[in-house]
């Protein structure tokens, strides 16, 4: 087993957010790319410490660093938070990099899966347009770059196939303050009443927040660092179409296709696709 070190990056609204680092044994010159990431959970529950240990060992192994950091939940505290605070993640990273956790160097690599994709694709473009430190590369599995799909909008017909969740139930998932840690046993009910309704959204945005507020234009998206993207054809939870989109509009982007498996294929460690994904984004990173 793995054993990460965990450190606490910002305290927020009285709570702490941690950053776990998992350390690579291996010695490389020049040094790799440490890799950040962030979970998903559409936004609504979700864990830092989601990914398998089979893909913590495989990027390790390979000699990269490995930060995984958490962000505050919807629908406590609102998406303006949640990218604000990511980005707050990132930049503490390359300040701290060489002080506090001690690494080489502060060159990063943001990989994020599902809606952690769409935080890592929002906070790339925004860090672009400061005078802080840009991410070597991206990796999106299974993203996202906009809010404004029809599919988020609409009453979902794949997750109307599972038991109602009724409006009494939403409410007890519901805290009074904000929360950054919540497994997907404790709150998966509440994204599941989100796209039943079709009013996932709601639990997101601000009154008076626009929808294009959140989303990456076809300009901001050409000026991408190099991106690696890997969905499935079959994904009733974001639509394929999404990556697809992404690989054609990404400068020097890869886009890894399974085919007939789940939104998030990867999850499943008996079945060989998630591992060869993996695989396919190490060789791809070795050249940053």
């Amino acid at each position: 087993m793995i054993t990460a070190e965990t450190y606490s990056f910002q305290t927020f609204s009285g709570i702490n957010l941690f950053a776990d680092l998992y350390r690579t044994a291996e010695v490389s010159s020049p040094s790799k790319p440490t890799i950040l990431y962030f979970h998903g959970g559409g936004l609504l529950y979700g864990t830092r410490d989601d990914l398998p240990e089979a893909y913590i060992q495989l990027l390790t192994r390979a000699g990269h660093n490995l930060i995984s950091f958490d962000y505050p939940l919807a629908p406590e505290s609102r998406l303006s938070v949640i990218i604000d605070t990511v980005i707050k993640a990132i930049l503490w990273f390359t300040q701290h990099a060489k002080t506090t956790l001690q690494l080489s160097d502060n060159k990063y690599v943001l990989f994020g899966r599902s809606a952690g994709a769409y935080l890592c694709l929002l906070a790339a473009s925004r860090i672009q347009m400061t005078e802080h430190q840009a991410p070597e590369a991206i990796s999106a599995y299974y993203g996202y770059a906009s809010l404004d799909l029809i599919n988020f909008r609409t009453p979902s017909k794949h997750y109307l196939s599972f038991l109602h969740v009724d409006d009494r139930t939403v409410q007890s998932l519901i805290k009074p303050d904000p929360i950054a840690y919540a497994p997907i046993e404790q709150r998966f009910a509440l994204y599941l009443y989100a796209r039943q309704s079709g009013t996932w959204l709601n639990f997101l945005l601000n009154e008076n927040d626009q929808v294009l507020d959140y989303a990456l234009s076809d300009n901001e998206l050409s000026i991408l660092p190099p991106t690696f993207l890997a969905a499935s054809t079959t994904d009733e939870d974001v639509p394929f179409k999404a990556s697809k989109e992404l690989s054609k509009t990404i400068p020097n982007s890869t886009l890894f296709t399974v085919y007939g498996l789940n939104h998030d294929f990867d999850r499943d460690l008996n079945n060989e696709a998630g591992i060869h994904s993996y695989q396919k984004l190490l060789e791809w990173l070795s050249q940053f």
